[in-house]
């Protein structure tokens, strides 16, 4: 009986989504998992717009197409009928197979039809960085063609960007660190990087106290023990939970 109960309810809640679909003009959905809508649905999309494409395999990329859409969208480059967004020269297709990788299973279909000589369309205008930031990959990845909005300078331009060492783009070589792998983790640790960003910001922090938030500082590592050990001598260091005073986390995180 319980097992009945369970079978008309997962068929109410289906036929529910279903319905819901149905009468939808747009849906959100992950790239995998229009292949569970479309199998629900009793039509297809006309467009489809695929955002961050770049990062997609192109099998991926398939699985919304399958039901013969009109037009498609995919991040940053544009086609007769199909167009998508994305940037090719961030982030590729995440493949852990190196035997895939080198059989082109991490090229994406971005990637593939720019290679073709589609016509791409840069978005040339960047609105976040302070110039100095946005120098660097422009330089290194654009072919300097990154432009300045209106007023960016002034718009993220700090009162700490007078000291050199909290400019808006600065690098430190800690080079008496040593990178460890505890235990045979994975994950990657190096202790005196650590404490030469605790140290920063403790320099930060004390003159201009209006960063103690950790709406306003961050801390990024790649490296989930590294993120781990962050937090764990901020505090030691400084006698408090971390998430009160600072984000720490890791790229993606």
């Amino acid at each position: 009986m319980e097992e009945q109960k369970q079978g008309a309810y997962a068929k109410n809640t289906d036929s529910i989504r279903t319905s819901i679909l149905e009468e939808s003009v747009i849906v959100f959905s992950t790239l995998s998992f229009t292949g569970t809508i479309s199998a629900k649905m009793k039509h297809g999309f006309d467009v489809v717009i695929i955002d961050e494409a770049a990062q997609a395999v192109e099998p991926s990329i398939l699985v919304p197409l399958m039901n013969g859409c009109k037009q498609v969208l995919m991040g940053g480059i544009t086609l007769v009928l199909f167009c998508k967004v994305g940037d090719p020269s961030q982030l590729p297709a995440t493949v852990i197979s190196e035997a895939a990788k080198n059989s082109g299973y991490g090229l994406s279909l971005f990637t593939r039809f720019q290679k073709a000589g589609y016509p791409v369309v840069m978005l040339q205008h960047q609105y976040r960085m302070h110039p100095e930031i946005r120098e660097f990959p422009s330089r290194q990845f654009y072919a300097d063609k990154l432009v300045d909005g209106p007023d960016v300078e002034e718009q993220t331009k700090r009162a700490w960007h007078d000291f050199r060492c909290f400019g808006p783009f600065c690098f430190f070589d800690v080079h008496e660190g040593e990178e460890l792998r505890p235990n045979e983790s994975r994950s990657w640790i190096n202790d005196d990087e650590v404490e030469f960003v605790l140290l920063l910001y403790q320099k930060l922090v004390d003159r201009y106290p209006e960063l103690k938030s950790s709406a306003r500082l961050a801390m990024i590592s790649p490296y989930r023990l590294q993120v781990k050990q962050l937090r764990k001598r901020f505090q030691e260091v400084f006698g408090i939970d971390s998430e009160k005073m600072v984000d720490i986390n890791t790229v993606d995180g």
